[in-house]
């Protein structure tokens, strides 16, 4: 074979092996791709295994949780439920996968929500939460706060919606038993003042749009708390949640009964036209009053003071509208048991006024603005002078002469009347020691003590420290109560009363005939005279029927064997009828009327001329009291025609 033969054969059989690697090649490929196939095909199948225990996993996971879950599509289709989720439907899986979720028991109104849901979840994907009641057979509610989440494919494609139900009820009703405590009276169950005012407001501004009125209340039960010391708290508590009940009998649905504090209500008219609609509930209050209410089975009757202000009448704001109805019951108030006042301007200008003195009053003992008076007090009979009253007077150099009968009660309120008092008493012994010493008189000094001075700790001890300083005998000065001081607190009060008369001081029980004090009271009260109150002596030739009480009430004093004095005498027939009935002593503007530390010289003097000018003559003549009735004067002196 030549060389050209050879070189061909030499590249065929080169050729033809490289052919045979390439195919070998193919064939590891082949082997290699079919290996990774299987491998693949091991990877699926166990992948599919995973999520076959991750998804059987999964549900006892889902199945577990306390929570109500469920899951659905875009459409509302539930596509899976969990055991808690089937609980609170009432219904099984089964029976809930492939139902609309508004089909679902409990979930009808959740429509809204869903849509919501739906729209935030597709268009943000976003969360969306609320909060939803369930309602359940013969259950009280349950409230859960539901959260739809998103459910995205790797794509972040958004196919589904998960549904969580958390439950809420505790803290949903421990929210309403704290609103209950923001809003409601605990005892009563009405609402309070925070409620009351609420409602107000609102039914203030529909009243502005619709051009009525609104009526407000404000009431409290007369003497409650001498009904609740007497019977005790637990017993106060039931007639104030009965007396509740008959307010709420006597309104409308529409209007509100509220309790503002202790034994204080308000009550809440809408819609009304005219104040003449008002009436007839005040009529129908005090008619549902009427009837007994039982305290430990015992008829107890009450009744409530009223004061009542009107939007728009009365002011233009709620609080307006609350100021001025307590105002207004104030008024009522002072008027007695079962008052009714509706408010006006002239109320407001006088606690406007009241606020004022108050303001004032604070600085009067500073600035030497009290004064005192004195108003002499003569035996009936002969007309002897016996002693002197002093009297408050407050010269305020804004507003001038201001009357105790304005003032104290202010005093009383703020406890001013405590150093107030002891001013008194004070400078009423200091005067006397001054008077007794220049004329060698041995009149009586009376001071009149109010119930805080009274209960004052130390007023004992008050009192005998002017004696001394003063250095008057305690047979001199007398000390003026009325019979509202022993209302609370009898036996206290009548203790102090005793150790006072002990030390010698004179006690006279003020305004009698007007309190409540029995008999069997008054016959332990360590009083050493009474004086008639002044409405009895006003009365005086009017009537019979008056003149009956006013004999009565002597005839009383004389069968308690206490000495007497009436106040308030104006005219010679009052004069008269006292000397007639044998009562000892009196005062009055007939007589004399109170006058300043100044004048005191001039009554001093006369009444020592006269009762010397009344001894001569008894001695001379040997006349009686009872003989001595009409007195003339002349140039020199005083004679009396017998």
């Amino acid at each position: 074979m030549d060389k050209q033969s050879d070189s061909i054969a030499y590249n065929k059989l080169e050729h033809l092996y490289d052919k045979i690697a390439d195919l070998e090649k193919k064939l590891w490929q082949q082997i290699a791709s079919k290996e990774q196939l299987q491998l693949k095909l091991e990877q699926v199948l166990a992948s599919e295994k995973f999520l076959e225990i991750s998804e059987k996993y999964y549900r006892v996971l889902v199945n577990n949780l306390e929570d109500p879950i469920f899951s659905c599509n875009l459409k509302g289709i539930i596509t899976l439920a969990n055991t808690r989720f089937c609980q609170m439907t009432g219904k099984t899986e089964d029976q809930i996968t492939g139902k609309e979720i508004t089909h679902i028991p409990g979930m009808e109104n959740i429509g809204l929500q869903w849509k919501a849901a739906l729209e935030q979840i597709t268009k943000a994907g976003q969360s969306y939460h609320f909060e939803y009641e369930v309602k359940q057979k013969g259950d009280r509610p349950s409230y859960y706060l539901v959260t739809f989440t998103p459910i995205a494919n790797a794509q972040k494609e958004i196919f589904g919606i998960m549904g969580v139900y958390h439950d809420i009820t505790i803290r949903k009703q421990r929210e309403q038993r704290m609103m209950v405590l923001a809003y409601r009276d605990s005892l009563t169950n009405l609402p309070n003042k925070a409620l009351f005012l609420d409602r107000l407001n609102t039914a203030i501004s529909i009243s502005r749009r619709n051009h009525t009125k609104v009526a407000v209340f404000i009431m409290d039960i007369d003497e409650f708390k001498k009904v609740n010391s007497a019977s005790g708290d637990e017993a106060g508590n039931k007639l104030l949640i009965d007396v509740s009940r008959r307010l709420v009998s006597c309104i409308r649905d529409s209007d509100t009964a509220a309790r503002f504090h202790e034994d204080k209500y308000m009550l809440l008219f809408l819609n009304i036209r005219h104040t003449a609609e008002l009436f007839p509930i005040i009529e129908r209050i005090n008619t549902a009053l009427e009837e007994a209410f039982y305290i430990q089975a015992n008829p107890v009757r009450i009744t409530l003071s009223k004061g009542i202000a009107v939007f728009p009448d009365d002011g233009v704001t709620a609080e307006d509208i609350i100021v001025n109805a307590d105002l207004a019951l104030a008024k009522a108030k002072e008027k007695g048991k079962n008052g009714c006042f509706f408010f006006n301007n002239q109320i407001k200008e006088m606690f406007e006024r009241k606020s004022r003195l108050e303001e004032m009053l604070k600085n009067a003992m500073k600035n030497n603005e009290f004064v005192l008076y004195y108003q002499p007090q003569y035996e009936a009979r002969t007309r002897r002078l016996r002693g002197l009253e002093a009297l408050i007077r407050w010269n305020n150099p804004e507003v001038g002469l201001v009357m105790p009968a304005e003032f104290i009660p202010v005093a009383e309120e703020t406890g001013l009347i405590v150093p107030i008092g002891k001013w008194v008493i004070d400078t009423a012994c200091k005067i006397y020691a001054r008077i007794n010493k220049e004329y060698s008189s041995r009149l009586n000094i009376s001071v009149n003590i109010s119930a805080k001075e009274l209960k004052q700790k130390g007023f004992y001890e008050t009192v005998i420290n002017a004696l001394h300083n003063s250095g008057i005998e305690a047979a001199s000065l007398e000390l003026e109560i009325t019979e509202s001081n022993f209302q609370n607190d009898f036996e206290a009060v009548a203790g102090i009363l005793k150790n006072l008369q002990a030390a010698g001081v004179r006690i006279v029980l003020d305004n009698f005939g007007t309190g409540n004090l029995s008999l069997a009271q008054l016959k332990k009260l360590p009083v050493n005279m009474v004086k008639i109150d002044k409405i009895f002596i006003d009365e005086i030739g009017q009537d019979n029927t008056t003149g009956t009480i006013a004999k009565s009430l002597i005839s009383l004093v004389h069968e308690l064997n206490i000495e007497m004095i009436a106040e308030g005498v104006e005219n010679k027939e009052q004069l008269d009828y006292f000397i007639k009935e044998k009562s000892a002593n009196v005062q009055g503007y007939f007589m004399a009327e109170p006058v300043p530390e100044e004048q005191l010289g001039e009554i001093i003097s006369k009444g020592i001329l006269e009762n010397e000018a009344v001894s001569r003559l008894i001695q001379k003549v040997g006349l009686t009291y009872e003989g001595i009735l009409k007195w003339k004067k002349n140039g020199t002196g005083m004679y009396w025609d017998v």
